[in-house]
């Protein structure tokens, strides 16, 4: 239970999602990837956020879909976060600043902590956003 604490506690943008979000992933330690995303998300959208990411990638925060989309997009991590153009913006949010370049962001997303942040954001805050984005959704 306290490492669940820690995870809620290590981020400003869990309480308040419209927040910047500065994240220190390293705080968080959670090997499991489906009880970090039960932790980070709101109750009443946690099962579907671990649908989500157990269909985009099997719960595996390291996968990417390199060669897949036809646009030349990849897409990173638990959430599959598209770096099209998707990443970088909760890159800006999640970070407070644009990426360096997008292999920033890239690595970046291949960080559960960040990445699941970054899919709760996304899903349930930006008007650009919302679970629809996801193809599993």
């Amino acid at each position: 239970m306290a490492q669940l604490a820690a995870v809620i506690a290590a981020c400003v943008c869990v309480a308040v999602p419209s927040a910047p979000c500065l994240i220190n992933p390293d705080a968080v330690a959670v090997s499991d990837p489906e009880t970090m995303i039960r932790a980070l998300f709101p109750p009443e959208e946690a099962d579907r956020a671990v649908e989500i990411a157990v269909c985009e990638s099997n719960l595996r925060p390291g996968v990417d879909n390199r060669g897949k989309n036809s646009n030349g997009t990849v897409d990173w991590g638990l959430f599959q976060l598209n770096d099209g153009a998707t990443l970088q913006r909760i890159f800006r949010h999640l970070e407070g600043r644009d990426p360096v370049d997008v292999e920033e962001a890239q690595r970046a997303a291949l960080n559960p902590y960040w990445n699941v942040i970054g899919a709760r954001w996304y899903a349930l805050v930006d008007p650009a956003g919302g679970w629809r984005r996801w193809r599993c959704a």
